[in-house]
């Protein structure tokens, strides 16, 4: 419930933002989802985006009206979803799917078409939707990405967004919520939602989790905040305090991105 109602405040302060609420799972998604399809938030306001892989018996049925769906194939529409999920104002999916957001290599020089990100070509293997052509997995000197052209055309040129939610973040991979974070603007406020006391990120490779990976993002946050925080605070604080007078700090303030914080909730309903 706190979270929907920091997506629904957000939204009437910002009526023209953009959206993306994801979580690691995504049965939780769906029911991310559904609060707040309860709490009104409409079919043109909001896309639950799937992946195509994803059978639709495990989706939440409450959910599937903001669902793109393949009736004829009785599977998730990547394609409908991914051109929904460019024009809607929320955007509810799981961390993993958010990756399909982000814009597709292209080629040897690492560049996207819109120049906002850069990566290099992807080893992933080739994958293609039910219906469509086979995919040829050539390794041969011409081909500039091992990366399937029925993925080069689902995933979506660049998305990005005006805030950013994670809920479950406690129990998500670092990698995976890195995912949706990356979506957001520069200036975007990004919200970890979660309870680092539950059951953190499960990991079947000791490798993994000697490297640190079995720690959640949510988490090592936390301990960066009592850690760092404190310490740049002060020290911000007696910097202004010789330096700059009232009207300075004014606009200092007003120019400074949202401020690193977090907060612990002690009552609750499972108090």
């Amino acid at each position: 419930v706190t979270l929907v109602e920091a997506v629904l405040q957000y939204r009437r302060a910002h009526p023209h933002a953009r959206i993306l609420c994801c979580a690691p799972e995504n049965f939780s998604a769906d029911l991310l989802c559904s609060a707040l399809s309860t709490a009104g938030v409409t079919t043109e306001e909001m896309v639950r985006l799937n992946d195509w892989r994803r059978p639709i018996a495990q989706a939440k049925e409450d959910t599937l009206i903001f669902c793109a769906l393949n009736r004829q194939l009785d599977t998730f529409d990547l394609g409908a979803g991914l051109q929904e999920a460019a024009c809607k104002p929320i955007v509810v999916c799981s961390t993993i799917t958010a990756g399909l957001l982000l814009p597709a290599p292209s080629g040897n020089n690492g560049s996207s078409s819109t120049g906002r990100h850069t990566s290099r070509p992807s080893a992933a293997i080739p994958i293609r939707q039910p219906g469509a052509p086979p995919v040829s997995n050539q390794s041969s000197s011409s081909s500039s990405s091992s990366t399937s052209v029925w993925q080069q055309q689902q995933r979506h040129p660049g998305t990005s967004f005006d805030f950013v939610v994670v809920d479950e973040s406690g129990q998500g991979l670092a990698p995976e919520v890195l995912l949706p974070l990356s979506l957001a603007d520069p200036q975007a406020p990004i919200l970890l939602a979660g309870d680092p006391k539950q059951l953190g990120p499960v990991l079947r490779s000791a490798t993994a989790s000697a490297a640190g990976l079995s720690t959640s993002l949510l988490d090592s946050w936390i301990q960066f905040w009592h850690m760092a925080c404190p310490q740049l605070a002060a020290a911000a604080a007696e910097t202004q305090q010789h330096h700059y007078h009232q009207q300075q700090q004014q606009q200092q303030q007003q120019q400074q991105p949202v401020a690193m914080c977090y907060g612990m909730l002690v009552e609750n309903y499972r108090s």
